[in-house]
């Protein structure tokens, strides 16, 4: 989705939390931490959309256990991040990524490193499964390999 795509799109912070809804739980929200589905919307006090879990008690939202979750940075501008950090062809500085975004450095650099991090888990999780992948944005190609170790043998 492009910069102009976004802004068009999640025009205010309940727009982005209801299309994270859509996304995460597709019409049937479920506790993050025993993913039992026996949950209630709490009264709208706040600007994220909370849910309780009737098994565990707990309280959650949409974005509890994501990317999203641990920052008070609103989410408008954490998609326009994403945004920016995938139309670069040869990346964005987190200086730059600040100065679009009226946030400071150190908040776009945190937003870069959870992306980053997120990305090499993906990554790592189905090289743990033995399989190439090949990934393909734009004009940026990567391939990853798993290679055998010295146990496996030649």
């Amino acid at each position: 989705m492009d910069i102009i795509k976004v802004m068009e799109t999640f025009k205010s912070q309940e727009d982005c939390i209801a299309y994270l809804e859509h996304l995460r739980f597709n019409s049937d929200p479920y506790c993050p931490l025993y993913e039992n589905s026996n949950v209630t919307k709490k009264k709208e006090h706040s600007e994220t959309g909370r849910w309780q879990c009737k098994r565990c008690k707990s309280s959650f939202n949409v974005i509890s256990g994501t990317i999203f979750s641990g920052t008070r940075t609103p989410l408008i501008k954490r998609f326009l991040a994403i945004a920016l950090m995938t139309q670069s062809k040869k990346g964005i500085s987190s200086y730059v990524l600040a100065e679009l975004l009226n946030i400071s450095q150190d908040n776009a650099w945190r937003i870069q490193d959870k992306m980053r991090q997120e990305m090499y888990l993906e990554m790592n999780e189905t090289l743990v499964q033995g399989i190439t992948v090949t990934s393909e944005m734009d004009e940026t190609f990567a391939r990853v390999k798993t290679r055998k170790s010295c146990r496996e043998g030649h």
